[in-house]
Order: C-alpha cells, then sequence, then structure tokens
C-alpha cells in the first residue's frame, strides 16, 4: 500500500495549494484511487462531484464494487455514481454484468446508478503500459479507444451529468472531512 494519502498537514495545504492552481485550467479533474480505499482516499471520494465506478464482470471484483458504493453511499447519500465496465470480453457479458450490480446497489441501497458503458478486453492496453505509452495514442482506432469516446460522449451528453459552472465543492469537502478526522 503507497502511503500517497497518508498525508500530514503540510502536505495537505501543498495538496490544496497545487488543485487550487490547475483547478482553472480544466473542466474535469480524476483522481484515480485503485481497488479497495484507506481512510485518506476515503476523504478524496467524499469530497468529490461525482464518482466513476470502475470494475470488471469477474464475481470478486462485482463485489468489492458493491462493498465500495455501499461504503461510500452510506457516508454520501447524495454523490452520484457512474459505472464502467472494464476488460470486457463480450458485450452482451458487459451489459449483464452492469445490470446486475445496477440491480443489487438498487434493490440494497435504494440508489440508482448510472452506467457509462463498457470497455473492451483489448491486448493493446497491455502492450501500450509496457511501452508507458497511452493506448489511445498508439492506436486510436482501436476497439478500446473507441469504447472510450464512447464512453466520453455518453457522460457528456447525458443530461445528469453536466458539467458544473460554478467552482467545484471539493476543496471545501475535503477540508471539512479532514478536520473531522
Amino acid at each position: 500500500m503507497t502511503d500517497i494519502f497518508q498525508m500530514n498537514e503540510e502536505k495537505i495545504h501543498f495538496f490544496l495549494d497545487q488543485f487550487n492552481r490547475v483547478l482553472a485550467q480544466y473542466d474535469y479533474i480524476f483522481f484515480d484511487m485503485g481497488a479497495g480505499a484507506t481512510r485518506e482516499s476515503l476523504f478524496y471520494i467524499l469530497s468529490a462531484d461525482e464518482c466513476f465506478v470502475v470494475t470488471t464482470p469477474e464475481p470478486t471484483a462485482m463485489m468489492d464494487a458493491y462493498a465500495m458504493i455501499k461504503h461510500v453511499h452510506a457516508r454520501n447519500n447524495d454523490l452520484p455514481f457512474y459505472l464502467i465496465m472494464n476488460r470486457v470480453q463480450a458485450k452482451k457479458e458487459g451489459m449483464m454484468a452492469i445490470e446486475r450490480l445496477k440491480r443489487v446497489v438498487y434493490q440494497f441501497l435504494n440508489k440508482d446508478i448510472m452506467s457509462l458503458g463498457q470497455l473492451s478486453y483489448d491486448k493493446i492496453v497491455s502492450k501500450a503500459v509496457s511501452k508507458q505509452t497511452p493506448f489511445i495514442l498508439s492506436d486510436p482506432k482501436s476497439t478500446i479507444a473507441k469504447d472510450i469516446h464512447d464512453l466520453m460522449s455518453h457522460y457528456l451528453i447525458n443530461p445528469g451529468a453536466e458539467p458544473t459552472t460554478q467552482t467545484s465543492g471539493f476543496i471545501s469537502k475535503l477540508k471539512k472531512l479532514i478536520k473531522e478526522r
């Protein structure tokens, strides 16, 4: 486990200062929190404007995704969740996994989560990781590049996913959660 999110007061202030600097330059900022969560990483998740859950169709991955959604939802039931099914071998498999997870989340948490779609399993991703090159740049016509484009388009044209015109409440929410720890 990395200690990137185990920050002392000085590191927290540095992060917030740097975040404020880039905030005006970008429409969207994503934090990749990886699998699982630490106490500190939950501060970032709970402070976010939206939560994207990326999982795979494997049963253990789906259980982990549900557990994370449940954990976060218990602390912030207003946070919108978006689901992305990754490394899908067949479109039907992906759709079934998406519907299954959405159904479980609604049944037990009474929470709707929006599916943004699925990302096909593509060997180009492994090759790009080995080369330390973004796969979308190395093969922009690949299946996975098209999937990424479709996901982005679905997110951007979705009425419930319109970009916020006001400054994100991320920093104020994060400061509040850190003070409460």
